[in-house]
């Protein structure tokens, strides 16, 4: 009996083996997400699988020089594996009279990075508005339903095509779809928290919002957009324009002048 389940097992070690050479062989690897990342997402509403792939900290994003750009790689972010799984006219192939294809980046903290505390949110948006702050418990359940996503994404094996992103299953539990609008994890709205949506169309502009626990509106950081091959590119907050500052600067002082001068002649009177 113990000879046959040393058998068993040496066997398993050797399935196991095979398998993890056959993944690599194909440029495939075991994926993972650290406290922190953000993913972007895209599935379309006349297919059966969807595209979630890990973009790395949201600190990259926070922290890049104001109007710069982020191109993200294409083995990152891949436009043949879009294709693949959305179909070769997801940019443009319309579903019931609109665009088929939906994609948003998100992601949550957990615990503070010594910048950003615990609970902040991040998360694209079809409105300049910036998304509204919500209290820290309130923001700990998006937060709870992003890890659910992430414990279903770690382990998975990527795309040949890209190094950290996965293809899932529509009906899956917890993957990408289950939590955008009309997912089971949804509410009706992207994660429970994004009314309608956080999601755009491929051709659209979707602004990203850094999301700090409290009340009031977010910050917005920037915005992505994503090309017709699959690119996908961030644009940081440019530096206020410096002839509009010194105009805003200007008119502030002369209603200055004008509050100054209507007091010295209420005084006067």
């Amino acid at each position: 009996m113990k000879t046959t389940k040393t058998a068993q097992l040496l066997c398993s070690l050797v399935v196991g083996c095979l398998a993890l050479t056959a993944i690599q062989a194909n440029g495939q690897t075991v994926v993972n997400s650290l406290d922190g990342d953000i993913f972007f997402g895209i599935r379309a509403a006349d297919t059966t699988n969807s595209y979630l792939v890990d973009l790395g900290q949201a600190s990259t994003y926070r922290d890049a020089a104001p109007g710069s750009t982020i191109t993200i790689s294409q083995t990152i972010v891949n436009g043949t594996d879009i294709s693949n799984i959305e179909g070769a006219d997801w940019y443009t192939r319309q579903f019931n009279g609109t665009h088929a294809t939906f994609w948003a980046v998100m992601g949550a903290r957990q615990f503070t990075d010594g910048t950003d505390p615990n609970n902040t949110l991040y998360s694209t948006n079809p409105s300049t508005t910036p998304w509204l702050r919500h209290s820290n418990s309130t923001q700990g359940v998006t937060r709870s339903l992003y890890n659910s996503l992430e414990t279903t994404y770690n382990g998975s094996i990527s795309t040949s095509n890209s190094t950290t992103g996965v293809e899932q299953s529509n009906a899956s539990q917890n993957t990408w779809a289950t939590f955008q609008p009309g997912g089971a994890n949804s509410g009706g709205i992207s994660f429970q928290t994004w009314n309608p949506t956080n999601e755009g169309g491929p051709s659209d502009i979707l602004y990203f919002d850094r999301i700090i626990p409290g009340t009031g509106a977010s910050v917005q950081i920037g915005w992505f957009t994503l090309g017709s091959d699959g690119t996908l590119t961030f644009f940081a907050e440019p530096v206020p324009d410096a002839v509009n500052t010194a105009s805003l600067f200007a008119g502030a002082l002369l209603l200055l002048g004008l509050l100054d001068w209507q007091r010295r002649r209420t005084l006067s009177a």
